[in-house]
């Protein structure tokens, strides 16, 4: 009996122990969060070395030059259609379809990113298309040739994940009206998420 009694003053006085031990341990919970900013980088890579180049430019006023920084479409005649341009205007480093596209571009940021390309003037005469292909993964590309208005920007790719290329391919018209002599213009390219 006197075991009984002292097995239940045993199971009593841990009983109050454990109500003791639980009131002085308290929890509270917090969310937290963690705010990674999203990187729309993107690198350029051209005919002869394709060696992608970082695209530092924040806008239009700050864009990076590529390299090399000009193209040409060197037209024989007039009319002329479906010319492909080359790279710093030599015939050896020119476009060769979606096999050698005159701009790969690689998302090098941290999510996948939007394309666009911006042709600020169109000299009389001269249509310029564009079109390209998704090298990998991605979504949305401009597959079937469109002509570029000038300072317009128009979506090359709507969606390019990252570490992922778009092929960009530009082809040149020009018709009998074409002034002969060099004209120029410049091309924008910008990425957004």
């Amino acid at each position: 009996m006197k075991l009984r009694i002292y097995i239940f003053s045993i199971l009593i006085f841990l009983v109050i122990l454990s109500g003791v031990m639980a009131a002085s341990q308290h929890y509270a919970v917090t969310t937290v969060y963690f705010n990674i900013p999203y990187d729309a980088s993107f690198s350029i890579a051209m005919p002869s070395t394709y060696t992608f180049q970082a695209i530092t430019g924040v806008d239009y006023a700050s864009a990076t030059a590529t390299s090399p920084t000009w193209i040409s479409f060197n037209f024989t005649t007039t009319p002329q259609g479906h010319m492909q341009p080359y790279a710093a205007g030599i015939s050896g480093d020119s476009q060769n379809g979606a096999i050698k596209p005159i701009f790969r571009y690689l998302s090098s940021g941290n999510t996948a990113i939007k394309i666009y390309i911006n042709l600020t003037s169109v000299p009389a005469g001269i249509v310029v298309g564009v079109n390209g292909t998704c090298d990998g993964s991605c979504t949305g590309g401009k597959t079937v040739e469109q002509n570029l208005t000038a300072n317009v920007e128009m979506l090359l790719v709507n969606s390019l994940p990252k570490n992922s290329y778009f092929n960009c391919t530009l082809w040149g018209y020009a018709d009998t009206t074409a002034t002969p002599g060099q004209s120029q213009a410049t091309i924008y390219h910008h990425s957004t998420l």
